[in-house]
């Protein structure tokens, strides 16, 4: 009797992690739309702007950096801070990310992770996820090892601010807005850090990340959302298929 226990415990486990990491994937996945749909609702009431990653720049203290998170300006519409964690989220999946697939080296995102909990959150992350930042697309003609990204979202962009209308946007339904990444102060203390884009990387099986969308849809993309899906257009420039706004 023990021997047949112990061997469809054997069997019976593995299916049982398997279900409760779908569990997980799934609730990430509806955390994405939930956060989306509250993007687009602070949209509808603001003239099209879609929603400031940070309502500071990177120049002003760090206290009103925190103050200004889009953790913070997103609640009236969201109006739940549960939605703004994943439980399938680890340290460990969002280091490796970074370090393997943002940065190329180990040692680069040292300043990002831990983070402090002197500023709240959960274990110092505001969120486990990342909204785009404002941006200004260059008008060079980008190339594979370094294509084009025009993020969608509003805020500062080295010193000037963007608003960035969601009416401007060529594709919504292919233009993320929201995805797994992860929102804390630096652990140096010298900004609130907003990533998105790669640092999805690993969270989920696959090696991908789920994706919300300006449409309002939510999806899983398999491998690195940013740096593995690169097209081009109709003048053979590159871009980052998911992260440009203007294409």
């Amino acid at each position: 009797m023990i021997a047949i226990i112990a061997i469809l415990a054997a069997i019976l486990f593995p299916v049982f992690a398997q279900a409760k990491e779908a569990a997980k994937a799934t609730a990430c996945l509806s955390n994405g739309k939930n956060i989306g749909t509250a993007i687009l609702l602070y949209a509808n009431d603001n003239e099209d702007v879609v929603l400031p990653s940070k309502l500071f720049p990177n120049t002003a203290p760090i206290d009103d950096q925190v103050a200004g998170a889009w953790t913070k300006t997103i609640q009236p519409y969201l109006k739940n801070e549960d939605v703004l964690f994943d439980p399938s989220f680890s340290e460990a999946n969002n280091y490796r990310a970074e370090s393997e697939r943002c940065y190329g080296e180990p040692t680069t995102g040292t300043n990002l992770l831990p983070p402090p909990k002197t500023y709240g959150g959960r274990n110092g992350f505001f969120s486990h996820y990342g909204i785009a930042s404002g941006s200004i697309p260059s008008t060079a003609c980008s190339t594979r090892n370094s294509p084009h990204q025009a993020y969608a979202g509003s805020g500062w962009v080295s010193g000037t601010w963007v608003n960035r209308s969601s009416t401007e946007v060529v594709e919504p339904a292919r233009t993320a807005i929201v995805g797994d990444a992860y929102t804390a102060v630096r652990k140096d203390l010298s900004r609130l850090s907003v990533t998105f884009g790669c640092e999805g990387t690993f969270r989920h099986k696959g090696k991908g990340a789920n994706l919300g969308f300006l449409d309002g849809h939510s999806k899983y993309i398999p491998n690195d959302p940013e740096f593995g899906y690169i097209d081009q257009d109709a003048q053979g420039c590159y871009y980052k298929r998911y992260f440009a706004w203007d294409k």
